[in-house]
């Protein structure tokens, strides 16, 4: 593990350098996406020992984000993705370095050095240098969690260089509610920037109808935003 940490934090100081230093920022970067560059950064050196072929040092680099990924796929509904206070519990870390992931997969290009030398911040940091919209970007990566496996493909719902689930090993720790054929009502709340998944498998040939609204199945909040994504898995 130790290892690990001086990769973790040898990237926090050049982060402070790049962006306070050399550009002159006002404010550190968002704490979610300065933990999430420095544990990519763990990964980064776990790549390198790959190449290699020293499986056994690279395992010392992944142990941490892994249990951290792990943690965060057994309750996502539970953590934001963009935290806000404190120095971020292990699952808000983990949801952190699985977004960091899957951005490193989608747009290469140095997207992770892009994101250290610049004074925005944030959501804004993450939209200019993907040139995506943050919504989009959230609701892709959601996606991809639970739909990547070993040949699902390059689109913008998978993790095209990583098979997730052989990092993250067996059992997978994401697990749908899974919801049958008849009527089904479930009321609850999400963090900003969280999601929660549904597994619906409908009645042969029936129709399944799916609603999704505020206190009491009516109108949401003005101030939430609630999104839902249908896929169909077959």
């Amino acid at each position: 593990v130790v290892p690990a940490i001086l990769a973790h934090e040898f990237q926090h100081m050049v982060h402070f350098n790049e962006r306070i230093l050399v550009r002159g920022a006002v404010s550190q970067e968002a704490l979610w996406l300065s933990e999430a560059l420095a544990q990519m950064a763990e990964e980064v050196v776990a790549r390198a020992y790959d190449g290699v072929d020293a499986f056994a040092a690279d395992t010392l680099f992944r142990e941490g984000t892994r249990v951290r990924s792990r943690r965060y796929l057994q309750k996502p509904d539970t953590v934001s993705l963009v935290v806000t206070a404190g120095q971020g519990s292990l699952p808000e870390r983990g949801a952190g370095f699985l977004y960091l992931l899957y951005l490193d997969d989608q747009f290469g290009g140095n997207i992770l050095g892009r994101l250290t030398r610049t004074t925005r911040t944030g959501v804004a940091n993450v939209e200019v240098e993907s040139g995506r919209t943050w919504p989009d970007l959230v609701a892709n990566w959601w996606s991809a969690i639970y739909l990547d496996r070993p040949g699902a493909g390059t689109g913008p719902l998978t993790f095209p260089d990583t098979n997730l689930r052989g990092f993250l090993g067996s059992p997978y720790p994401l697990a749908p509610t899974q919801i049958g054929a008849v009527g089904f009502s479930g009321a609850g709340s999400l963090w900003s920037s969280s999601a929660a998944y549904y597994l619906v498998t409908p009645g042969a040939g029936g129709s399944t109808t799916m609603r999704l609204g505020g206190q009491a199945g009516g109108p949401r909040a003005a101030q939430s935003v609630l999104r839902m994504r249908i896929i169909r898995v077959s």
